[in-house]
């Protein structure tokens, strides 16, 4: 059994990961921009890992001697074989965290290909890299908003919304149903008796199917459905 005091390894991998994006904030703000990356990138490799550890799914260790490059490419490459054999069952944790390995290579292949020594190719790499850190920054932005726990406060959203809208949808059918009734009722009224007023049929109809709404409702109804010619108009005696 643990120790009370034994610390969590996930809390320390956490709080590592926390400490290398401060770093890398300091050092963005300072200058230091080679610094800045390097710490962003490695808590971002370092969080997609432990998401995949936390769901059960490791990596095999570093082979020797292989670059940061090579480790990155082989991360991808293990990453995208998980989620596309898990498919829909899939988390938004893993799919984010396989998405920002996908991002970070593509960015880490673009800044490492040699490039020729022309402005046009200095140019065409330099937009090239511009795009794919957006999407490398588009992907960290997800990983935060997993973090902060944003993904799960719009689903909870999204289920209240649909929730409210089949709340809704039943309340507007009982109405619909009510006001079905009461025209059947109203139209079998009238035409027993078309001197009755609006008032007098909207209290009969009320009385016959011991309706809830209110006698100044049901009139409304009734004039409306006159104005509309669902009903004969009134005959005066």
């Amino acid at each position: 059994m643990a120790s009370e005091n034994s610390a969590d390894p996930n809390e320390a991998d956490v709080a590592r990961e926390e400490r290398l994006r401060e770093e890398s904030v300091t050092a963005f703000l300072e200058g230091r921009f080679d610094a800045s990356f390097n710490r962003m990138q490695q808590a971002g490799l370092d969080e997609a890992i432990r998401w995949f550890r936390e769901e059960g799914l490791t990596f095999a260790k570093v082979i020797p001697n292989m670059t940061p490059l090579e480790m990155i490419l082989g991360l991808r490459a293990a990453a995208n074989e998980e989620v596309q054999e898990l498919g829909d069952t899939a988390s938004d944790k893993l799919l984010v965290a396989a998405g920002y390995l996908q991002a970070l290579a593509e960015f880490r292949l673009a800044l490492e290909r040699p490039v020729a020594a022309s402005l046009e190719a200095v140019a065409m790499r330099t937009a090239e890299l511009s795009m794919k850190a957006m999407v490398l920054g588009e992907m960290e932005g997800l990983a935060k908003a997993i973090r902060l726990g944003w993904f799960d406060k719009m689903a909870a959203f999204e289920r209240d919304r649909e929730r409210r809208r089949l709340g809704a949808e039943k309340v507007n059918s009982q109405k619909a149903t009510v006001r079905g009734s009461t025209l059947a009722e109203a139209m079998r009224l009238v035409g027993k008796n078309p001197t009755l007023s609006n008032e007098d049929v909207a209290s009969k109809v009320r009385d016959i199917l011991s309706l809830p709404t209110t006698i100044k409702t049901l009139t409304g109804w009734v004039r409306d459905w006159r104005k509309e010619d669902f009903l004969p108009p009134q005959k005066k005696v």
